[in-house]
């Protein structure tokens, strides 16, 4: 169960972030609160300038609205901790964006609490080390774009 108001509301702007719509009683279970709770947190969140919809009704869901003003880095601690593990591979995978991918890991890393830093510090791996080693050599990122937007699209590459 999430301790605090602040930290069930932040937590719950995370789980909209995830999926589109949210029914009432997942966001509940997922929360460990009552629905009644669910509902005074949307209104809550209505009330900082949210908009979170609601469909009623049996099979009623919560689902936040576009244009909504979503804190920054809004990230639990497995989705940081896979967000440096993602950092640090991306340069052996990805031709160019060593650089990038590690100002990235750097802002990151200095907006997070001491006791998650500590976890993404303990899977930092340095150029030296080369423990993520992949078989493969690095793809240029206008070759993963070009390939990206044809498989989107449906288009047959040559």
């Amino acid at each position: 169960m999430v301790e605090t108001t602040a930290a069930r509301l932040l937590l719950l702007l995370s789980l909209f972030q995830s999926r589109r719509e949210w029914p009432g009683a997942a966001l509940a279970q997922r929360l460990a609160v009552s629905p009644r709770t669910v509902r005074r947190d949307v209104e809550r969140l209505r009330a900082l300038g949210y908009p979170v919809h609601v469909t009623k009704g049996p099979g009623g869901a919560y689902r936040l609205g576009a244009g909504a003003r979503l804190p920054p880095l809004l990230f639990d601690d497995d989705q940081a901790l896979a967000i440096a593990v993602a950092l640090q591979t991306a340069p052996v995978t990805v031709a160019g964006i060593a650089e990038a991918a590690d100002r990235a890991l750097a802002t990151i890393r200095q907006v997070l609490p001491t006791s998650l830093r500590h976890r993404i510090d303990a899977v930092r791996v340095t150029a030296i080390d080369n423990a993520w080693d992949f078989a493969a050599p690095p793809v240029a990122p206008d070759l993963l774009l070009a390939l990206g937007t044809a498989i989107r699209h449906h288009s047959v590459l040559t």
